[in-house]
């Protein structure tokens, strides 16, 4: 009898992952909230297997918590988090930035200013998929397959706090955070190396202390873990 195959079994780990992910990342599966692991399984309809490792992924990530005998946890919204996540960034992407600068071509541009667009005048979710991607698109014709591992990391794991701040009555200021990024593009513009890196650090800067505020009244009132 042939083996499964181990192509498979990496697929269906995958496919479970993502669904995870999704769902923690969209607050299906709270902050804070346990995860029961047989119900997950009985739900996706695959056995326990899968969504143990799916689990153990996300650990890494830093969305879950195994807890020994008593199944996992989604990993509570954290001020700390939000600092080391910013923190990193503020090390890597205002230099990738200033090195895509001299690199960046006009369908890049085009791509950047629909990415504009869409956070003006598009709803929460395609405004955070706009995000993403502006900041995705900014950087990447410096960065190298390292850079972008590491950055598609702390990207996922910002996700869940950039949803949390982009949902209502947190979210109510979407000109503003459309002229932040206008901003951004105009210092890209300028292929001015030092002129980008102080406006992305800025930019992220100020990410950051929004991200913050927006956590105080959830952990006032103990919602957040």
């Amino acid at each position: 009898m042939r083996e499964p195959s181990p192509v498979k079994a990496v697929s269906l780990v995958d496919q479970v992952t993502h669904h995870l992910r999704e769902q923690i990342i969209n607050g299906e599966l709270p902050a804070g909230g346990s995860i029961a692991i047989i119900r997950l399984a009985e739900q996706m309809d695959v056995s326990h297997i899968p969504v143990r490792e799916a689990l153990r992924r996300l650990e890494t990530e830093g969305l879950v918590a195994i807890r020994a005998g008593r199944g996992a946890m989604v990993t509570p919204l954290r001020t700390e988090d939000v600092r080391g996540i910013y923190r990193i960034r503020r090390w890597i992407e205002p230099e990738l930035a200033a090195l895509s600068s001299a690199m960046i071509t006009k369908e890049d541009f085009r791509t950047l200013e629909e990415c504009l667009r869409v956070l003006e005048d598009g709803s929460i979710d395609d405004e955070i998929n706009a995000h993403k991607s502006f900041h995705l698109n900014l950087l990447r014709p410096a960065a190298s397959a390292w850079d972008n591992r590491i950055l598609e990391y702390l990207w996922n794991a910002n996700e869940r706090y950039t949803r949390f701040y982009f949902r209502p009555p947190s979210h109510d200021h979407p000109k503003a955070i459309a002229e932040s990024h206008a901003s951004l593009l105009r210092a890209i513009r300028s292929r001015n190396a030092e002129r980008i890196r102080t406006k992305l650090r800025e930019h992220l800067d100020d990410n950051e202390t929004a991200l913050l505020k927006a956590l105080e009244p959830a952990h006032s009132d103990g919602s957040t873990g």
